[in-house]
């Protein structure tokens, strides 16, 4: 049965020594000699850490606990700020539970004592903490390709705003919230004004530029708490948590004035958009449902479509 190398570095890396004494250096040189896959670089001081990391590509760094010009803590910190992502294993004169403590909340890899610094130890912290830093970059790469691809799912390609399967999961979530704490809870029902004479008129690619930059306006223009999203069509949907009818057709009145103020061009053509907006309010006693809710803000928009478009409806619950 073939023997597995338990302290085999896979990849050549940089190692950076720093503060070593020139004892401490050489034995740690010594070990290194024999890991064919390192390369060994010397600083003495934070200072000229700081420069040989803006100049080499460095995978680990030894560093001994105090430094001439200052400790681990205060090196971390200057990783930290120069969004330095590197494993760090801290050397120490002897060891201790408060430094320990201190440095492993920081970000240490590995911890211990001079005195056994050794060609049986050494390779087996370096190895096991490359290990573990390529490990969890991994698990981090996954996980965010993971919440990239989920984000992907509940947004609309178009506008960038959440599609309609994210808003009905996002108002079912707030409606609960309003149950449990009593906050005040609004939904807004918005409709592009004419929208087929514009498709009809300009061609559909207009009517795509149209949506994508009302989209963008509804994103920027909306509280960060607010949830803005493509409900179908030419038709968005707002939901404001901790909100009453009076703010939320505050907020819908200047959006409806950002709309109608602004000129969309397409090619050599120049036009205006109006919407129109409903608004209702989450009453726990009408809204058994959340169709009953989104009924009741579509009622508002339909009035205030017949009642001339261009204009903001609240519905009575």
């Amino acid at each position: 049965m073939k023997r597995i190398n338990r302290t085999r570095i896979e990849q050549r890396v940089n190692v950076l020594s720093v503060g070593q004494s020139g004892d401490d250096f050489e034995k740690v040189d010594a070990v290194l000699k024999d890991m064919k896959q390192t390369n060994l670089v010397r600083a003495k001081s934070i200072d000229e850490a700081q420069q040989i990391l803006e100049q080499h590509r460095i995978g680990l760094i030894l560093f001994d606990y105090l430094v001439c010009d200052g400790n681990a803590l205060d090196f971390f910190k200057i990783l930290g700020n120069k969004g330095l992502d590197i494993p760090v294993i801290v050397i120490s004169e002897q060891e201790s539970e408060a430094v320990t403590s201190h440095i492993i909340e920081a970000g240490l890899y590995d911890y211990f004592p001079k005195e056994i610094i050794s060609k049986k130890y050494l390779p087996l912290s370096m190895t096991n903490t490359l290990n573990r830093y390529r490990l969890e970059k991994e698990i981090k790469e996954i996980k965010e390709a993971m919440e990239k691809v989920a984000e992907k799912a509940f947004r609309d390609e178009l506008t960038g705003l959440y599609n309609r399967r994210f808003f009905v999961e996002a108002l079912g979530n707030e409606v609960a919230k309003s149950k449990r704490y009593g906050a005040g809870l609004t939904l807004c029902m918005m409709d592009i004004d004419d929208f087929k004479k514009i498709n009809d008129r300009y061609g559909h690619l207009a009517g795509d530029m149209v949506l994508s930059k009302i989209g963008k306006l509804l994103k920027v223009d909306a509280r960060e708490s607010d949830i803005s999203c493509r409900y179908g069509g030419e038709e968005f949907a707002v939901v404001l948590p901790n909100s009453n009818l009076e703010g939320a057709k505050s907020m819908s009145e200047r959006f409806r004035k950002l709309i109608e103020g602004k000129r969309f061009e397409y090619d050599a053509s120049k036009f205006q958009v109006t919407v129109s907006i409903g608004i209702a309010k989450y009453d726990n006693s009408v809204d058994q449902t959340l169709m009953k809710l989104i009924g009741r803000a579509d009622q508002a928009l339909y009035k205030a479509k017949e009642e001339g478009r261009n204009r903001v409806v609240c519905v009575d619950t």
